[in-house]
């Protein structure tokens, strides 16, 4: 997509969203929000050698209650992290870029799920090319404003405890403030069923970090 298209497509959805604004602001608040991700897909596209791609209204991905085990209902709509099968840092630079969009999707009231497992591959295999492989997906879309019954006893189930500051970091009691910052950040930030699977040290003015 050539970025006089991109420009083009944002200025038609932005003047159809305010004529559906009177009348269906639903549908206008869908066009805004695929719109802005559509854009920043486009922007990350030319940054990264990794290709997300957008997917909407396709529900084979999800359908399948054998592979997504019914804890993806009415998901339709997902961004597919795909990219170059020969590059070694490729799963690091899908979960890089793609948190980019998951922060965006974030902001935008959102609910979003990374999924690598739970979900029909062989569905979304036609959006990997030749010499591409399709790391996972992000399921993206309006959520309910509350917790279903499933959804708590799934969470219950899968949810683990987040590591206390000890746990995840040695070198305390020497290490300045901004290590003590940034060890507190990679506490909340996510990982694999909250594993935390990190280990940090600050000793003698260094600052490394290790997968525990």
């Amino acid at each position: 997509m050539s970025l006089g298209a991109v420009i083009g497509f944002s200025l038609c959805a932005a003047a159809l969203c305010v004529l559906l604004r009177q009348y269906r602001p639903e549908i206008a608040l869908v066009i805004s929000i695929l719109c802005g991700v559509g854009v920043l897909l486009w922007l990350l596209e030319q940054l990264a050698p990794v290709l997300e791609q957008l997917v909407t209204e396709e529900p084979e991905a999800f359908g399948s209650l054998r592979k997504s085990y019914g804890m993806f209902p009415n998901v339709r709509n997902y961004i597919a992290m795909v990219g170059p099968s020969g590059d070694h840092d490729l799963l690091e630079k899908c979960g890089y870029y793609g948190e980019q969009l998951v922060l965006l999707a974030t902001t935008m009231g959102l609910g979003t799920c990374w999924v690598a497992a739970t979900y029909d591959r062989s569905a979304c295999a036609p959006l990997a090319g030749q010499g591409e492989t399709l790391c996972c997906v992000i399921a993206v879309g309006p959520v309910a404003p509350e917790r279903g019954l499933r959804e708590k006893m799934v969470r219950g189930v899968t949810h683990r405890k987040s590591k206390t500051l000890a746990e995840l970091a040695r070198g305390m009691g020497e290490a300045p403030d901004w290590f003590m910052a940034g060890a507190a950040a990679v506490q909340r930030a996510p990982s694999g069923m909250n594993r935390q699977p990190i280990l940090m040290r600050y000793e003698n003015g260094s600052v490394s970090a290790e997968l525990a």
